[in-house]
């Protein structure tokens, strides 16, 4: 799961993924990028309750970058936000823009919820991925799939539970785009009519495409 997720990073939100290699980045920027999405989720109706536990995560995140930490009490929403406009000047400039991809905080919250956070930044920053790290998820039967979208060989696909996964996990590596529902295929189908390549997939065959040519 590690594995797979820090290729999503990589290829897919490269300037987050460089972050995480980062030894010198200072505090771990998942968790630092998931307190900012939780702070600015509730930052128009903060809680009153002064215990509430996102209080604390406002404290957090705040003190970490050396700024005083918005009172509970009283709530004034307006300094809030100029408090929260001055901490975005200390982030990562692409953190507010990341806040806004639901696919990519749904991903960096799996990674919390399996307390893995700790465990994915250690072994980026001991061990980064080569650039061709992504070969080693891709399983023979996934490749092949790719391989028959670039000949145009997709017609007389069958559905099964197993070529839907398969589907599934070159999309999320990035390496597909789905053009219909993947859960929605007939029996029979054409393969082009419901995938394609990304630029990400064109580049990923075109080394091996290259080999059999110079052969």
């Amino acid at each position: 799961m590690l594995l797979v997720t820090a290729i999503i990073l990589q290829h897919l939100y490269t300037p987050f993924y460089d972050l995480l290699v980062d030894e010198e980045a200072g505090g771990n920027p998942i968790v630092e990028f998931l307190d900012y999405v939780r702070v600015r989720a509730k930052l128009p109706e903060p809680p009153t309750d002064s215990e509430d536990p996102w209080w604390t995560t406002v404290h957090r995140l705040f003190t970490a970058h050396g700024l005083q930490a918005p009172e509970s009490s009283p709530i004034d929403t307006e300094k809030l936000r100029e408090q929260l406009k001055e901490l975005e000047g200390q982030l990562p400039a692409n953190f507010g823009d990341l806040a806004k991809i639901n696919a990519f905080v749904a991903l960096l919250k799996r990674v919390e919820d399996k307390e893995a956070s700790d465990p994915l930044r250690a072994q980026l920053v001991r061990r980064p991925l080569s650039t061709t790290s992504i070969q080693a998820v891709v399983t023979g039967n996934e490749r092949k799939h790719l391989e028959n979208l670039l000949a145009g060989s997709t017609s007389n696909y069958r559905r099964s539970g197993s070529l839907q996964t398969e589907l599934r996990r070159l999309r999320e590596i990035g390496l597909i785009s789905s053009k219909r529902y993947i859960g929605e295929m007939p029996q029979e189908f054409d393969l082009s009519d419901w995938v394609e390549l990304t630029d990400r997939g064109y580049a990923y065959l075109k080394p091996r495409d290259e080999s059999r040519t110079a052969d």
